[in-house]
């Protein structure tokens, strides 16, 4: 290895470059986590890389690797690796050995026919893989409702390619106390079985920001301290991939997330009757049809308002059971 390091070189500029770009980049504690999650060999292929952390950090590591990346932006000038610019979820599909990414989260839809342009990545990177892939993802690709959105985590599950689902720590990033999550694809898998780790336990603060240390980083890729679940025990939690579903829960923890869903769906049959009620009401005003003699409307969609007063003290005596 050269004593001049390109890879610190490159990174020190990412870092000044930061504000300019409007990006949060990847701190380097993170970049070494994914490389070693990831241990690609021959050729890795960042489809969304920057300045280049995670190529370079690779490549320090093994100089016979040979990287590539794509971004969107124009001005990132001269690269040490083979760099196009361009859109890659336009692009033509390509095929790499080994894929790193860590996407824009929750990008306005554009040319995605999801709803979910997280997805769209995640769609695009696996059928691009060869062997593996990890991606940074932020944590609502791990549930969600939208029906389009669960039927595309259900055939990701189904196709046995998702190896592991790790919740990353909070205030990993700069400037933000996000908590995104890793996903590690490997096509090379022979079963439908996914590990699932919250690392929060495996991070440490420093200057009202997390890190993870070389001793955190090998614990998290410590296969021991994995949690597996088969499709069976997957399927029993709604295909659902968030790893705290999967821990092992003390009684007082179950029953206050089981408290907790309750407030969830409780919260959305509100939010659907107070629709419900506002556009009965709406049309009601407008078409006249309901008055009576006296002038005043009747209020058929007064049975929305009743539901709306039982759902609000049902979520009052939810909250005071989880909080006394």
């Amino acid at each position: 290895m050269n004593q001049i390091n390109p890879y610190r070189a490159y990174w020190e500029k990412a870092q000044e470059q930061s504000l300019k770009l409007a990006q949060f980049y990847t701190p380097e504690c993170l970049v070494e986590l994914c490389i070693a999650l990831l241990q690609s060999q021959g050729e890795l292929y960042d489809p969304c890389c920057g300045l280049g952390s995670f190529l370079l950090k690779a490549k320090e590591k093994d100089e016979t690797l040979k990287i590539s990346g794509d971004d969107i932006a124009t001005d990132l000038g001269e690269l040490p690796f083979q760099f196009t610019s361009g859109d890659y979820l336009a692009s033509e599909d390509k095929e790499f050995d080994y894929i790193i990414a860590n996407i824009p989260f929750n990008v306005k839809k554009t040319h995605c026919r999801l709803v979910d342009e997280n997805y769209c990545w995640i769609e695009k990177i696996i059928k691009n893989t060869r062997k593996k892939a990890l991606i940074i993802l932020p944590s609502g690709v791990n549930s969600g409702l939208n029906p389009t959105i669960t039927k595309k985590r259900i055939e990701i599950i189904a196709s046995g390619y998702l190896e592991l689902v790790c919740q990353l720590p909070s205030h990993l990033f700069n400037k933000t106390g996000i908590a995104p999550c890793l996903w590690l694809i490997n096509k090379e898998k022979t079963n439908q079985d996914i590990y699932f780790l919250s690392a929060e336990k495996f991070s440490e603060w420093k200057s009202k920001q997390r890190f993870l240390s070389e001793e955190n980083i090998k614990a998290i890729c410590n296969k021991n301290n994995w949690i597996k679940a088969d499709l069976k025990k997957i399927e029993e939690n709604n295909y659902c991939l968030a790893p705290q579903r999967f821990e092992p829960w003390e009684e007082k923890e179950k029953a206050t997330w089981e408290i907790n869903q309750q407030l969830i769906k409780c919260g959305y049959e509100l939010r659907y009757s107070l629709h419900a009620l506002i556009a009965d009401a709406y049309q009601k005003l407008m078409t006249l049809e309901e008055l009576d003699d006296s002038g005043d409307i009747k209020v058929d969609c007064f049975l929305e308002g009743k539901r709306i007063v039982e759902l609000q003290e049902k979520i009052k005596g939810l909250l005071l059971e989880k909080h006394f």
